[in-house]
């Protein structure tokens, strides 16, 4: 997993240590140095990053072991960490809105993925998706009214729109075969 910052000067990214099992750190690199600066330096995984809009904060997903991983923030300034969720499960692909006010995130705490949303300080968590199947990989429209997931809604995985103000569905993809991850263009 890797994210550019907002000016494209720098990189984010997931660096796994070939010696040891189950660990990883986060890195950033500057383009314009040549520098690489270790970011996390924690027991366990740490992966999936995504710079906020304003480049000045990194989510993150950390985790040792079977069912602990949890959404993280780190201030690229203070370089202070703050652990978003705490509930012994997976809660995975975490990001920001377009507006850095609230994050969007898949997390199995109820038995399945759906997706959840929570404010940027981890507060007022809650699942927007009913247990109909996987439903994962959120991510923001740019104006912040819509979230495109991958979700089994139809059966098998599509990308879906969700518009956030309506609570509406709209099927984007179709077909025997699965579509996951969605992209916005920017």
């Amino acid at each position: 997993g890797a994210s550019f910052t907002p000016d494209g000067k720098k990189l984010i990214f997931t660096r796994f240590d070939e010696n040891v099992k189950d660990a990883s750190n986060l890195w950033l690199y500057d383009f314009e140095t040549k520098e690489r600066t270790l970011l996390t330096k924690e027991p366990g995984l740490q992966y999936d990053p995504q710079v906020s809009a304003d480049g000045t904060k990194v989510l993150y997903v950390a985790g040792k072991g079977w069912g602990t991983h949890e959404i993280w923030l780190l201030d690229l300034k203070s370089k202070e960490k703050t652990r978003l969720t705490e509930n012994e499960t997976y809660d995975l692909a975490p990001e920001f809105s377009p507006d850095g006010a609230k994050i969007a995130y898949a997390s199995n705490l109820m038995g399945n993925y759906d997706v959840w949303l929570m404010e940027a300080n981890g507060k007022n968590q809650h699942k927007i998706t009913k247990p109909l199947g996987m439903e994962a990989s959120p991510t923001w429209s740019p104006d912040g009214r819509e979230l495109a997931i991958s979700s089994q809604r139809g059966g098998n995985l599509q990308i879906w729109l969700i518009d956030l103000e309506t609570k509406e569905w709209k099927q984007l993809t179709s077909g025997e075969e699965e579509s996951q991850e969605p992209a916005w263009r920017r």
